[in-house]
Parts: structure tokens; sequence; C-alpha cells
């Protein structure tokens, strides 16, 4: 807009001078064609008898009729001009019956009648006077259509606010509206050996980042598989301790990428490749700058919510129903079995995060 506008300013700057510039040419073409009005009045023709002593003093006089009188010349001739006629000399002349040019006779020719304005004077007026017009209208048709966008782009958010609070979204701080719960799907790498075929990876790093959790994840399984063999109790976390997994860039597999914590029970999966705690998705998804979308805060990859991925770092338990109630709330499956993570946490379909 602010572009607009100097622009305007400077067509109108620059027509203006073109006005001035064609009326001072106007203003000097009209005391020039004054003075020719005047030439033009001298419209009767007469004989003048110069009579001259010397070359700078010739001596004119206008034979009309009966009417005989000395005159002066009405042009500026050179005095030795004379110097070449004979004296006396009869010549045409002609004179005016104006009063003011009473005086004053002309010898030659009459003028030709010029233009009252020049061809030049009316087009840089007519030039100067069109960019002033066009640029005001440019500027008001600017101003219109910027104003009418404006407006427009206030009732869609207007719109937007009445979707999103009807979906059960919030407005935080005056940016766009997100989404504060946002339910993902969850794996269990510990019980699925084929977990990692139904992870979403965009790119051949994020492919290569999955590989490196399958490998966590199988050694997680065969410290398992040792702990219940030598009767250890499960989810001691002093052993895990002392056979930390390692990713390429030397960062421990099972810590988030945000806050440095360890992994309890759950790590949240990116596309993109990086994983975080659930705290951290949380807070990321509520303060994500792009409606309906969720950024990675580590490489600001976007992603839909819909594609991270919850991977529980400890098995899931498939006890039958038939058993009795267990200790732990949990919910049933087709089967009718009911469904436990080991650390005794509900385990649905789908997390709230």
């Amino acid at each position: 807009m602010a572009g607009l506008l100097w622009q305007a300013v400077v067509s109108c700057v620059s027509s203006a001078i073109s006005i001035i510039v064609g009326a001072l040419i106007y203003q000097v073409q009209v005391g020039y064609l004054r003075k020719q009005h005047l030439v033009h009045s001298f419209n009767l023709p007469g004989i003048c008898t110069v009579v001259y002593i010397n070359c700078t003093s010739p001596t004119i006089t206008l034979s009309v009729g009966a009417k005989v009188g000395e005159v002066r010349i009405w042009e500026k001739i050179s005095s030795t001009y004379f110097c070449i006629i004979p004296s006396p000399i009869r010549l045409p002349c002609w004179w005016s019956e104006d009063e003011r040019l009473s005086g004053f006779v002309r010898i030659g020719p009459l003028h030709p009648m010029a233009e009252s304005v020049t061809t030049l004077t009316l087009a840089l007026i007519a030039l100067g006077a069109f960019f002033i017009v066009a640029s005001l209208l440019h500027l008001c048709l600017v101003a219109t259509f910027d104003s009418r966008r404006l407006r427009w782009a206030r009732n869609e958010n207007h719109r937007r606010q009445h979707r999103q609070e009807d979906q059960g979204g919030t407005q935080l701080d005056g940016l766009p509206l997100v989404l504060e719960e946002t339910i993902l799907n969850e794996l269990y790498p510990m019980s699925d050996e084929n977990w990692a075929e139904k992870a979403i990876a965009h790119s051949r790093y994020a492919q290569g980042r999955i590989e490196i959790l399958r490998r966590f994840f199988e050694a997680r399984r065969r410290r398992l598989q040792r702990r219940e063999e030598t009767s250890h109790p499960y989810g001691s976390s002093a052993e895990s301790d002392s056979e930390l997994d390692y990713d390429d860039d030397d960062l421990p597999v099972d810590e988030c990428y945000i806050c440095l914590s360890r992994f309890r029970r759950r790590m949240i999966w990116w596309p993109c490749g990086h994983w975080l705690c659930a705290t951290c998705a949380r807070k990321v998804l509520r303060k994500s700058l792009h409606r309906g979308c969720a950024s990675c805060p580590n490489c600001r990859a976007l992603f839909l919510p819909e594609e991270l991925v919850i991977l529980h770092l400890l098995p899931r338990v498939v006890t039958p129903a038939a058993e009795g109630p267990p200790t732990a709330v949990g919910n049933e499956n087709e089967n009718g079995n009911r469904i436990f993570s080991v650390e005794m946490e509900a385990a649905t379909s789908a997390v709230v995060i």
C-alpha cells in the first residue's frame, strides 16, 4: 500500500511539473502572439517616402490620400539598411487605424497569422492532466480493493473461529485456532515386530531413523527375555540404564529431543524422523502456528496431527476376560479379551494427547 501511494505521489508531482512547463510556454507564446496581433493591425496600404541625411537618421513620411505625416518603422531595422537605398525613395508600406499605432508603419509583406497556442503546449497540458487523473483513479481503485480484501479476510477469520469453536478449539494469544486435543495412533513395538511397517516416514532420513528404533526395540525385547529367564522383576530401570542405545548423532534413543528427559512409557514419533516425549508433543500441538498442522520443533517440517504415532516402550498384554476382572481398568477388544499395558495403564485404540 505504501509503495502504491508513493507511486501516485510521484506521478502527481511529475504531472504538475508538466503542467507548469506547459503554462510557462503558453505565457511566453501569448506575449509573442499579442505582438503578432499588433503586427497584423497594420493592414492598410500606403506609400512611404524615405529621406535621409545619413544612414542612421532616416526620415519617413506616410502619404495616404490627403493624409501626410512623419512616422517611424515598427520593426527593429538596422540603421545601415537604408545606406544601400538612394534617397529619396518611395516604398509601399502598411499603416493602422489604431490610435496606439498611428505613429508607426510597417515596410514589407504581411506576416502570416500564428496559432494561438502551440501544439507542444497543448500536449504538455493534456499529458499532465491525464497523469493526474489516472494517478488519483488508480489510488482510489487500490484503496477500494484493499478495503474489500481486508473486510473479506476479517469475515473469513470470523467464520473460521466459529467453525473451530464448534469443533472444540480455542484461540491462543490471537494466533490462528489450533486443536488442543489430537487423537494419535499408537503402536506397541515390544509386542509387534512388524510395527515399523505401520509407522509413517516422509523421507529416506526418517526411514533410517525407523531402522535405529527397530534395533532399539529389538535390544529391549532381548533384555526383557533375559530378565524373564533369570526371574528378575519386569520393569527394572537400573538394568536397562547400563545398556543405553545411541543413534547416529550419539544421542540416547530413549531421550526426548526437547527436554532431554528419559522416556518411561512412550515416545511420540514424527514422520520427519524425530521423536518427543508426550509432554513436549502436547505443548507443540497446542502452540502450533499453522492451523490443522503440527510443526516439528527440530526441523520445522509440517505434518497432519494424525500422522504422529505413539510408540509404547512396554509390551501390550492381552488377558482373557474369563479369568476375572483385572487389577487395572482396561478395554475389551472384538474377541472379548481385555487389553492392558504392562505398566497397568488403560490402552485404547487411540490416545488423546
